[in-house]
């Protein structure tokens, strides 16, 4: 019976102090590529023993779910808890352009659940290296790779260019040809911008240039270098036969005539 009591009072004691509240928080936080930057999550009413917030950045298959005790193997973030002042708050190091985007802390007890604070990392994209040149055959379809690290959701994107004066062509995300010639694949967790050409031909073949008004340079090139099949090949080459045997067949009327 004195248990019984004991747990109903412990009980009581742990409901009548209430959900945890949120205080006021940034919406935004600035940051500079290399930099160190804290994020805060502050709460009235956070208390050891209960249920702690946890942090979280990025989506799908890249989607990290950060808490006390969490580490990266680079120890790129930590997080600092403070009861006394009810700060949750998680520190990144060296901070990147990926780390860039909304920054969640949610505590299943507060009422909303979750707040969304922007980290918004200056810096300017680096290209990764790629072909310099590829190689395909009329009637394939093409993938050229265009690859930065620091390719940010929301800032400037690349562009694809191929061709000159009337016939160039400016290529970006959802830009499509009547025909649907080529799409423009964009994966911002690896920075990849690359161009799908289908049913590739002749015409393609060239230089394709993928720009970025904030990288240096501005533009990579991919040497794409288009050739025919071999049964093309074969057949261009049964369609010359026939005049080369006609030309050697007039010369050797000429040599005979000549010595008549």
């Amino acid at each position: 019976m004195i248990l019984l009591t004991v747990l109903i009072f412990m009980r009581l004691m742990i409901f009548s102090e209430g959900n945890p509240v949120w205080n006021r928080l940034p919406e935004s936080v600035h940051a500079t590529v290399g930099q160190d930057v804290t994020l805060h999550c502050w709460l009235t009413g956070l208390v050891e023993g209960r249920a702690l917030p946890r942090w979280e950045h990025g989506q799908g298959m890249n989607k990290k779910i950060i808490s006390k005790g969490s580490h990266s193997t680079d120890n790129h973030y930590e997080v600092l808890e403070n009861f006394s002042t009810g700060q949750y708050n998680i520190i990144i190091k060296n901070v990147t352009l990926q780390d860039g985007g909304p920054w969640h802390c949610s505590h299943i007890e507060a009422d909303p659940q979750t707040k969304t604070i922007m980290l918004i990392v200056e810096g300017n994209p680096v290209w990764n290296r790629f072909p310099e040149s590829v190689h395909a055959t009329v009637g394939q379809d093409v993938t050229l790779h265009c690859w930065l690290t620091g390719l940010v959701e929301g800032r400037a994107l690349p562009r694809w260019e191929h061709g000159q004066g009337m016939d160039k062509k400016i290529i970006s995300k959802g830009s499509h040809s009547t025909d649907n010639h080529y799409e423009v694949l964009e994966n911002f967790s690896t920075g990849q911008y690359n161009i799908i050409i289908k049913n590739v031909t002749l015409q393609d073949g060239g230089p394709w240039h993928c720009s970025h008004i904030e990288a240096d340079p501005q533009t990579k090139t991919t040497m794409l270098i288009v050739e025919e099949t071999d049964d093309k090949v074969h057949n261009n080459q049964m369609m010359i036969s026939p005049c080369a045997w006609i030309s050697t067949l007039i010369c050797l009327f000429a040599i005979v005539f000549h010595f008549i």
